[in-house]
């Protein structure tokens, strides 16, 4: 399957990251108002507020499997089971975003944001996707 792709690296928050985000924001209230009613349906009973949330973002969002590590000069990120879509990844020195374009996967939607542990070098990020599978590396800032 061949999937396309697109890569911004960017020093600091431009406006389409700022848009994203506010996207990201906006799934988080529908996730969380689709989890308050899984809670109202079972009345409180047999499962628990995270099992609310797991459930209503599994069915609100494409949550892919990721694997971070990070060695002494980079950080590397895999991400599994993307959807079937145009992904758009944003790399910026603190967080990476992904984003799915509407439409193209579906019901749900990819707009996830991952906190980094550490700074990277945005232009340094080497990223490739392979069939379900993309891959991210960057070499970390300076540390002082």
């Amino acid at each position: 399957m061949s999937r396309n792709m697109m890569v911004h690296k960017l020093d600091c928050i431009d406006e389409a990251a700022q848009d994203t985000l506010g996207q990201i924001d906006a799934l988080q209230e529908r996730i969380r108002a689709r989890a308050q009613e899984f809670y109202l349906e079972r009345a409180g009973v047999e499962g628990s507020a995270v099992d609310d949330w797991l459930r209503a973002e599994r069915e609100v969002a494409w949550v892919p499997a990721e694997e971070l590590r990070e060695t002494d000069r980079a950080v590397h990120i895999r991400f599994f089971e993307l959807p079937d879509a145009m992904i758009e990844v944003t790399v910026l020195p603190e967080s990476i975003i992904l984003r799915s374009h509407a439409g193209e996967s579906g019901p749900k939607v990819l707009c996830r944001q991952i906190t980094l542990p550490v700074q990277i070098h945005a232009a340094s990020a080497v990223v490739r996707l392979d069939a379900d599978l993309l891959t991210l590396s960057a070499a970390k800032t300076e540390q002082v």
